[in-house]
Order: structure tokens, then sequence, then C-alpha cells
């Protein structure tokens, strides 16, 4: 049997410059799994793209060190690995394939011990949670592998007691959930010493936090709001961590509110011509395997605008206090995916027909809602369009992905009532909302970049198109 000192730990790289933590999100190994160098073992989120990390070395996973969903930071030990050596001697590896039988029981304070447990990532976590030893119990599994139900019995089992544990039992019965035990546990609190101020005696998570910091809690100083929400169960909650995505959603979302004083136009286009020549050309590009959209038209009108208003394809040095006017054309096209929202932006946006546009879209986005945008495809946005009319939205607010200085949000295109020629007709309308960065765009220049999109969106033909 090898030493424990020869596992090797594979931790969790420096996936970009900023980046300082991951998200699990999935595991392509489990323990006891033979891997390979290059294999890939685990996926990892950060705030800018999903990533593989592959084994570096050949052998066999011994301990999986975090959860799918759990956060990990850059330098954690993601797996310990049993080295392959080149050794034919199966016993230098422990190899579920060459070991069928459940692997011995060895006494609880052997350290080497929990790594030869056959329990899955859950299993131990459920272990770590009840406090329970994986060294002292028998496996019931496949091949003796620990189960739930192992590690509930156990936890549930009889515990020699001292007089003194006898008799608190005599006290009255502490209500708390099993999230609020675990928070007690982990900060060496007895529930027996802690007041419960709710009205049904339940002790709640903001009772141990007090308790810990050695404060005084007095229920009659908690405000009517606070109780509220302390007297709901604990289970009927679910907490989860802000990490990944989400978490740099909520950064940079915080952020340009905070810095940017941002302004908002609202317009709307009559885009009938637009849905009338989009259905005489769908089928053409359905030929040419193109999935052609009203996004691509929306590109290319706001894209003209931005070369006729630069004020909108700017941004601010606020270091330097000077202003970028930007001679590229970089649109970020926001994209909704399970994980949280993702702006990938199509490079050099002028430089595309509408196929071509269409194209690239597609693939964007196909690529976010998959989890495999790089990082390039994140970086270098000029400007922002954020579509809401797939879900059924009109008009909104965006708020722009700073540094940038505008975005264009777009809605569903419905059918209204519009005067034409002193004649009421009914017209396919296009909600639009452009919210702009106050410091360097006045309301004019806003305005008029508007109604520049919104004419190049009524009268489709002005964009130029044609087909690959």
């Amino acid at each position: 049997m090898q030493d424990i000192k020869t596992l090797h730990q594979l931790k969790l790289p420096q996936l970009s410059e900023t980046d300082e933590e991951s998200l699990i999100v999935f595991w392509h190994k489990s323990e006891q799994d033979v891997v390979k160098k290059g294999d890939v073992i685990v996926e990892v989120q950060t705030e800018k793209a999903v990533n593989e990390i592959e084994s570096d070395i050949n052998g066999v996973i011994a301990q999986i060190h975090k959860n799918r969903g759990e956060v990990i930071s850059v330098g954690e030990v993601l797996v310990s690995i049993w080295p392959d050596e080149g050794k034919n001697d199966e016993t230098d590896i422990p190899n579920s394939q060459a070991d069928e039988s459940p692997k011995p029981i060895q006494q609880a304070n052997d350290p080497e011990k929990s790594y030869f447990v056959k329990a899955s990532p859950r299993v131990r976590k459920i272990a770590r949670d009840l406090g329970v030893d994986l060294t002292v119990i028998k496996g019931t599994g496949k091949k003796g592998e620990l189960t739930v139900e192992d590690i509930q019995n156990a936890a549930n089992a009889p515990k020699k007691q001292e007089p003194d544990e006898e008799f608190s039992k005599e006290k009255t019965r502490v209500i708390a959930s099993p999230s609020v035990r675990k928070l007690a546990r982990e900060k060496g609190i007895d529930l027996d010493e802690v007041q419960a101020w709710s009205t049904n005696g339940r002790i709640h998570r903001e009772d141990v936090l007090k308790f810990a910091e050695g404060k005084d809690y007095n229920p009659q100083q908690v405000s009517i709001a606070q109780q509220s929400a302390q007297n709901s169960n604990d289970d009927d909650m679910e907490r989860v961590k802000l990490a990944g995505i989400r978490k740099a959603i909520a950064r940079s979302m915080t952020h340009s509110k905070q810095t940017i004083p941002h302004v908002t136009h609202f317009s709307e286009a009559d885009v009938t011509a637009l849905v009338s020549h989009r259905d005489r050309i769908k089928k053409a590009a359905n030929a040419k395997q193109i999935k052609l959209t009203y996004l691509p038209y929306v590109v290319k009108a706001l894209t003209s605008a931005l070369k006729e208003f630069k004020e909108l394809n700017a941004a601010i040095d606020e270091g330097e206090e000077t202003i970028l006017f930007k001679k590229f054309y970089n649109i970020g096209i926001a994209t909704q995916t399970n994980n949280g929202l993702v702006v990938p932006n199509i490079k050099d946006a002028d430089r595309k027909n509408i196929s071509g546009l269409a194209r690239e879209i597609e693939f964007l986005t196909s690529s976010a809602r998959n989890s495999r945008l790089a990082p390039e495809q994140m970086k270098g946005g000029t400007c922002t369009i954020s579509n809401i009319g797939s879900a059924g939205g009109q008009w909104f607010t965006p708020i722009i992905n700073h540094p940038e200085t505008s975005i264009l949000g777009i809605g569903e295109i419905v059918e209204k009532p519009i005067v034409k020629d002193g004649e009421i007709i009914i017209g396919k309308m296009m909600p639009l909302s452009l919210s702009y960065d106050h410091r360097i765009i006045d309301g004019v220049i806003a305005q008029k970049a508007l109604n520049h999109i919104k004419k190049l969106l009524e009268d489709p033909e002005l964009l130029l198109l044609e087909l690959d």
C-alpha cells in the first residue's frame, strides 16, 4: 500500500487574470475511476466561461474534494489521485476493477483510511454534515459501497452517554432545523444555551449567529419585518451561494448603475416592411442553413447608428479622465442561459452582411447556452443588444454593459393600429429602448441615434441586404 504522502493533488489553476474562484459544474469522473493524462475530470465555471480541467497524470482518483454546485478557490485541491508509476502490482493503486471485494475496515484513527472508503461525494458530504465517521461503518451497497441509508442509520444509532448527557435529555427539547443545528455545530455552540425569541420557541440562524457574536438578542428590539422573516421555517427556504456567472452579473450590474448615470429613451418602429422582407428571403436562408431572425437586421441598424453617432460607441477612461471613441464595432448579444446572462459579441459587425451576422449570432448564442464560450468571445464589446421580445416583453430600461456607453433593448413585435397617410391601418410594431451614459451622451444625440435605428428598421432596403 502506498503512503498517503504520494497522493498527487490536482488543484484549481488560475484560469484568468481576474478570476479567483470557480463553480463546480459537472464531474466527468468519480472516485476510484482510472484516469489518464489529458482526460477531462471536471468542468468548472468562472465568471466568464466554463472550462474543462484535465488530469495531469495517469492514475486512480482517490478522493473528490468538492461536490457539484460548490465553489472552489484558485489553489484549492479538486481531486487527489493515486499516481500510476507503471507498476504491474495491482496493490500499488487502489483500483476497484482490480479488487471487487470491499476494502477492509481500518481503525478510525488511520489517516489513510478515508481514501479507501467506497462512498460517493454526496454520501461523504452527508456524513460530514451528520458528524459520522465513515471508517467505522460497513457499507451495504454494491461491492461494499456506503449508501445514504448506511450513514443515516449510523447517525441515528444510540450512543453511550455520560451521566451529564443523560441529564441534559431531561431538558426541554430544542426546536431547530437541521441547517441551524449544523451551523451551531460548526460554531461549537450548545443550542440549549441559545435563547429562542420566536413565538413558537424555534431557534433560527439569527439566534445562533447573535449568540456566537456574544450579543444580547432582545426580541422587543427586532423589527416586525425581521420577526416575520425569522418566524418562517428555515426548511422552507433554499440558500444558494452567489457564485460564477450569477456573481459576475450581480457585481457588473451594481457597478454599472452606481457608476453610470443612466437615461433611457423609448420608441417603436413600424417593421411591417421588415417582416415582409424576412418572410420573402427566409426560405432561401433556410436552404443555406441560415437561421434568419430579426436580430441581424437590428445589429446592422445599430452599427450604422454607432458610426453616425460616435458617442454611443465609446468608453470613459475614468483614471485618465478621457473619452475613448472606438473605431471598431463589436456588438454584444445578451443571451439567457441556465447559469445566467452572458454577453458574447460579434467582432467587426460592420464588415458582415445579414447572412454572416445571422450565422454568427446562432453560433454565439448556441455556444453560450451550451457553456462553450471562449473568454475571447466575451471581451472587447463596444455596444450591446438586449432582446426580451422572445419572452413577450415590450419596453424596459436595460442596464449598460460597463464600460460601454449605450445599450439597445428590443421587444416583441406586435400588431397595432397606426395612422399612416391619414388612415388607420394595422402595423407590425417593434418596441425600442435605448439606455445611454448621460455623462458623454446628450439627450438630443441619443434621440437622433434612436431615430436613425428606427428609420433603417422601417425601410430594410436601406440596410443593403444580400445573402451569400
